[in-house]
Order: structure tokens, then C-alpha cells, then sequence
């Protein structure tokens, strides 16, 4: 293949957590039965595992090394990196996703021609004060903060900016992140600038400079639904909105047991979703690969 139509990208760090992830992510995908049309990019910043470098050859994902973003709270950045290769695949949508997402169905089919997709924040974050403040040093001013985020638990929750969103699940077409990338970046660089502002948000530099990068260019956007990005590291009570939800990528975080299993919420209607999740990719749990960086995530051994 060497124009693919779709390409599902992602960043693995170092460390055992997105080692793990990053196997499971593969292990995922090659279940969910893809389209022959679409490639599987995976990008790593320094040392990937021997166990995750078996998996992706073994599923024909392309891998390169990228260099880091920065350290400190610009390795949340690092998720940019991938962006040159994502460009150079020849690909025309593309999926960028953490490594910590478990797909239920082809993240390929939320794309849309023309259009940017991802979904707004859970919550307020950061608060209103600070995304405002940010807002006006960046210049737009007339930005409304006018969205109530997915999972706020009344309608006196505080708002936020449409196109302040989570940054695990980006769908695009290709064109259009030819020009948003270098935008990004900028603006990315810009929210790390304000760290003195942004103080322990500025691991959000990423998201915020989507955000910014997105108001700069006036790129058409259509937010993701909640089913497409669904996290599952809240509370069981931050769910009472939700229980009638059917995700279709669960955002699970750190949540992988010492079994290798998902941890689900605890509601009963999400805990069903998990658990087709984790019998989709059952196999996994058998692998000795798998057993060995599971076994190195809940130690805190080395990847």
C-alpha cells in the first residue's frame, strides 16, 4: 500500500504505562479488522520496548523515531511530533490518538470530508479566569466561552471554549493539517511561554494551542460526540448523565488492572461497554509479550 486513504497515528513516550498502551493499541487495532486502505503510524520518542517493536511488525505498522517536543510539561506536547510523517504518508484522513484509547469501532468512520474533528473538554479545564486570560494575551478577545462541557452535573456548570477540547482523538483530513500544523506548534510554544499564568495547566499547552491555532485559521470544525472520546476515570457518580451512552472509544487513562483488563466505572450500562472492550482484545492477556510489560507497569520496572 502505498498511498493509504486513512492513516491512524500516534506518539509513544517512554516508561512502562505507554509501553503498555501502546501493545494494547496495537492489539486493538488489528481486531477491530481495518480497512486495507488504512496505515498504522507509530512514532516514539526515545527507547521503544523490544516487546511493542514485535507487536508493530508484526501488524505492518510503520515506525520512525521523533524528537522530543521539550521536557517538563512540553512533553505533553510531544503528540506534535508525529505530524511531519502523518503528512508524509500520502494518507488523506487522518486519526490521531493517544495510546491510552480503546477503539470498539473503526475510528476511521468519524471523519469527515473538509471538516477537523475532537471533542470538547469533559470539564472546565482550565478554568474560564485562565482560558479567558489566555484568550485576550493571544489576541482574541471576541472568543466565546459559551460550551458546557460533557460531563458537567448542572446547567450552572462553568463554560468553556468550543474548540477547547481533549486532545486524545483528533480526525482530519490531511489538507487541512498541512496547515494547521505549524500553527499549532506555534501556538503550542506561545501556552508554554505562559507557564508563570498557566501554572500546572500548562501540561495543557497542547489542547490550548489547538484551540488557538484552530481560532487563528477559522478552520471548519465539527465537534466529536461523547460516545467517540469516552473517559473512563471519573467517579461512578459523574456518570449520572450518561448511563444511556454507547461508547465507541473508551479513554480509560491508567485504568489497566493487574489481570490486563480494563478497569469499568462501575455503572452498570458503561460497565457492559467495557467489558465487550476487553473481551474484543481477550487474547492479549495470553501473550507473553503482553504479560511482560504488564508485569513491568505494575512494578515500576524499566520499559
Amino acid at each position: 500500500m502505498t498511498h493509504p486513504v486513512h492513516v491512524i497515528s500516534f506518539v509513544v513516550d517512554e516508561g512502562p504505562k505507554f509501553q503498555i498502551q501502546a501493545w494494547l493499541l496495537l492489539h486493538n487495532l488489528d481486531r477491530l479488522a481495518l480497512s486495507p486502505e488504512t496505515a498504522i503510524l507509530l512514532s516514539h520518542c526515545g527507547r521503544l520496548s523490544p516487546e511493542v517493536q514485535r507487536k508493530a511488525k508484526r501488524h505492518g505498522a510503520w515506525v520512525g523515531q521523533v524528537a522530543r517536543f521539550g521536557e517538563g510539561p512540553a512533553a505533553y506536547c510531544n503528540k506534535l511530533q508525529q505530524l511531519d510523517a502523518v503528512l508524509g504518508s500520502g494518507a488523506q484522513q487522518a486519526v490521531l490518538c493517544d495510546t491510552d484509547l480503546g477503539f470498539l469501532s473503526d475510528p476511521c468512520q468519524f471523519a469527515m470530508a473538509g471538516v477537523i474533528r475532537a471533542k470538547p473538554v469533559d470539564h472546565p479545564n482550565p478554568s474560564p479566569q485562565l482560558l479567558r486570560q489566555i484568550l485576550d494575551l493571544a489576541g482574541f478577545i471576541e472568543a466565546r466561552l459559551d460550551v458546557l462541557p460533557d460531563f458537567a452535573l448542572s446547567e450552572h456548570t462553568d463554560r468553556t471554549h468550543a474548540l477547547n477540547c481533549n486532545g486524545g482523538l483528533y480526525v482530519l483530513p490531511t489538507d487541512l493539517l498541512r496547515r494547521l500544523a505549524p500553527v499549532w506548534h506555534h501556538w503550542a510554544r506561545f501556552c508554554l511561554d505562559q507557564a508563570l499564568l498557566l501554572g500546572d495547566r500548562t501540561i495543557h499547552s497542547d489542547q490550548l494551542g489547538f484551540c488557538l491555532a484552530m481560532l487563528d485559521l477559522e478552520l471548519p470544525f465539527a465537534p466529536l460526540e461523547t460516545e467517540k472520546n469516552f473517559p473512563l476515570h471519573f467517579p461512578a457518580r459523574e456518570y449520572a448523565n450518561h448511563q444511556s451512552c454507547a461508547p465507541q472509544v473508551l479513554h480509560y487513562h491508567h485504568k489497566i488492572q493487574s489481570d490486563g483488563r480494563i478497569k469499568a466505572p462501575g455503572v452498570a450500562a458503561l460497565d457492559a461497554e467495557v467489558a465487550r472492550f476487553n473481551a474484543l482484545v481477550a487474547d492479549a492477556r495470553t501473550d507473553p509479550d503482553f504479560i511482560r510489560l504488564l508485569a513491568r507497569y505494575h512494578t515500576g520496572g524499566s520499559a
